[in-house]
């Protein structure tokens, strides 16, 4: 228990210094755990959930805290790791997505290329890293199918509500829609058919 707490201590001083180290907040949210402490546990890792939305260990902590403190494993609710879009235009809607994700890769700093390689995916990052320097077109065609269709889902509203129950069937419970529609009536009756 001692050494909890000293960790804690250590972790606190270290987020004083500088509050967007999000190491020292993710290893604060478990020494107050190891230290008997599940509410603080709870707020610290809820923080950096919500400042990293995208990644499950961060979730799993936080749902490991929720329960030590006493709460339901409901408690917290689980981003998709992938979007799903509606649209008659399916090609283009994976041209653009690999696009987005060669940028994510390749100019939005570590995260997302690291995360991208602990789910097995650190052939493809490479690639894109190295197309990027014959520029974004290169870069979103170094993006291989595999990871679009781990990433993403486009297509009917029938193939869009299989992918969402696929992740509803792994403990997902909030999704990343978006809907390609000709007008607010037909928008709406995508809407009502993916939400139920």
């Amino acid at each position: 228990l001692n050494r909890a707490q000293e960790a804690a201590a250590a972790y606190r001083a270290a987020l004083e210094a500088d509050p967007d180290h999000l190491n020292a907040r993710f290893n604060l949210g478990k020494a107050l755990q190891r230290a008997g402490e599940p509410e603080a546990a709870v707020e610290e890792l809820r923080v950096l959930a919500q400042r990293r939305p995208d990644d499950l260990q961060h979730w799993t902590a936080l749902g490991a805290a929720l329960l030590d403190a006493g709460r339901p494993a409901d408690a917290v609710s689980v981003r998709a790791p992938s979007t799903v879009a509606v649209t008659p235009h399916v090609a283009r809607a994976r041209a653009g997505h690999a696009g987005t994700a060669a940028f994510y890769i390749g100019r939005m700093g570590v995260y997302y290329a690291a995360q991208l390689t602990r789910l097995g995916h650190g052939e493809t990052v490479e690639q894109v890293k190295r197309a990027w320097q014959n520029g974004s077109r290169a870069a979103a065609e170094a993006v291989t199918a595999e990871l679009v269709d781990e990433t993403f889902c486009a297509g009917s509203v029938e193939a869009c509500l299989d992918r969402m129950q696929e992740q509803e069937a792994c403990g997902v419970d909030v999704h990343t829609v978006s809907v390609e529609a000709a007008d607010t009536t037909e928008y709406e009756r995508v809407l009502t058919r993916l939400v139920g």
